[in-house]
Formats: structure tokens, sequence, C-alpha cells
């Protein structure tokens, strides 16, 4: 396994991950992540960004100041920052 590391992460570092990855515990909760992530639809785009401040941006660029319903706030952080085609799915949803 050492074998794959990225080059930025020490080799301690490294046995350290994998020793935490085979508890058991942590094992069973990855599965749950994973089934967990794999239930979700119309994932968001944002990445860091706080959903917070997508919607003070959506209301300055408002002339009346109001907040963004919850459709444009939708349709504001699927697209993106850098407004990459979306996944069919996605755009099905947005335009029905």
């Amino acid at each position: 396994m050492l074998v794959n590391r990225l080059l930025k992460i020490s080799k301690i570092q490294f046995q350290k991950l994998i020793a935490y990855w085979s508890i058991p515990t942590v094992k069973a909760m990855c599965v749950v992540n994973s089934e967990n992530r794999r239930k979700q639809q119309w994932r968001h785009k944002m990445g860091p960004i706080n959903f917070e401040r997508v919607r003070v941006d959506l209301s300055e660029k408002r002339e009346n100041k109001e907040k963004p319903n919850q459709a444009k706030m939708f349709v504001a952080t699927r697209n993106g920052l850098k407004r990459k085609t979306l996944d069919v799915e996605t755009q099905v949803f947005i335009v029905s």
C-alpha cells in the first residue's frame, strides 16, 4: 500500500492512516458513508463555499435585496462556480 501513497504524504502519516482505516468501527462508518453518498441526488457543486455566502451574493444582485427562494438557491448551488455543464438528471429536474 505504501507504493500508492501521494508523495506529499509522509510515510509515517500514511502508515497511521492505513492503521486507522483498518479499525472495524471506522470500516463500518466508511461503508455507511459511501452508501449514503450513493443515495444522494443532485449534489451541489460549490465546494467549500458556504450556502449563506451564496444566498448573500444572490440577494445583493437583486434590486430589492430580497433573499432568493429555495428554487433559485438550488439552481445556483448546482451550477457551481465554474458553470460547468450539469449532469442530465439535474438539468431535467431544474427545467421541470
